[in-house]
């Protein structure tokens, strides 16, 4: 399975640089509302795709990567390689509650697709979870989820998750169902967690851990503050790279 900076890398070796896909008339008129326009050529794409969707029709569309993970499309909401940390140099994703709504970052490096494209897209279908971590050696670790919501604004984007399967991040459903998203600026859980592990993350409430798995954090130490997520399968290896991915609970089952 080819990780996400490599499919990266061929879109743009395949396009020419470019990153944009058309839909057809039908696609841009009825989007489809999960990953992307499959009537586009683009849906044939071996690696996969940037295109623009809109999930919700109250809203503006919005351009996503599109991923193709053993010929199941993705939509990538979140995506961290080490050494492409300059991208968002100086301060990585420790950012602020607003930048975390509204998403920070390019599709072609590290990137967080924003709070509110990723509610209006959990909310458009029953979305389903996965979360890949590479090593240095490309090495696989990956945790998947049956069930991943995230709430509007008013409830500070309340995250749902359920249904772990896969040899990593394992504890993301105890940690983080249920909570509120906290970032730089805005401590949801008041545990002062957003400073702790220099990210914004659904971090639990009233526990000083916070979190066993924090995918924003820094990815360069063992100390606290590291992203974490059951690497033990890596050994004396961490991760230095991390992709947060969605598609249809439904479309996975066929």
């Amino acid at each position: 399975m080819l990780g996400h900076f490599v499919v990266v890398a061929l879109i743009q070796l395949l396009t020419g640089g470019g990153i944009n896909g058309d839909c057809d008339n039908t696609c841009a008129t009825n989007p489809k509302r999960d990953c992307s326009c499959f009537e586009s050529r683009l849906s044939r794409e071996p690696y996969g795709f940037n295109t623009f969707i809109q999930p919700d029709r109250n809203l503006p569309a919005f351009e996503v990567q599109c991923s193709n993970l053993d010929g199941k499309l993705w939509t990538v909401i979140q995506a961290r390689e080490e050494f492409n940390a300059a991208d968002l140099a100086p301060d990585g994703f420790d950012r602020t509650y607003a930048e975390y709504r509204d998403g920070f970052g390019k599709l072609t490096g590290n990137y967080w697709l924003g709070l509110h494209k990723v509610h209006a897209l959990t909310t458009a279908v029953d979305m389903s979870m996965r979360l890949e971590m590479y090593n240095a050696q490309y090495d696989l670790l990956h945790g998947q989820y049956d069930v991943f919501r995230v709430a509007g604004a008013s409830h500070n984007y309340r995250l749902t998750v359920a249904g772990h399967s896969g040899n990593a991040a394992s504890t993301i459903a105890s940690d983080s169902n249920g909570q509120q998203f906290s970032a730089k600026g805005q401590d949801s859980g008041g545990d002062e967690c957003p400073a702790k592990f220099k990210a914004g993350w659904w971090y639990a409430k009233g526990q000083p851990s916070c979190a066993t798995c924090t995918p924003n954090g820094p990815l360069a130490t063992d100390q606290l503050g590291q992203m974490g997520c059951d690497t033990n399968g890596f050994g004396r290896e961490r991760a230095t790279s991390v992709t947060m991915l969605i598609t249809p609970e439904s479309y996975l089952a066929k």
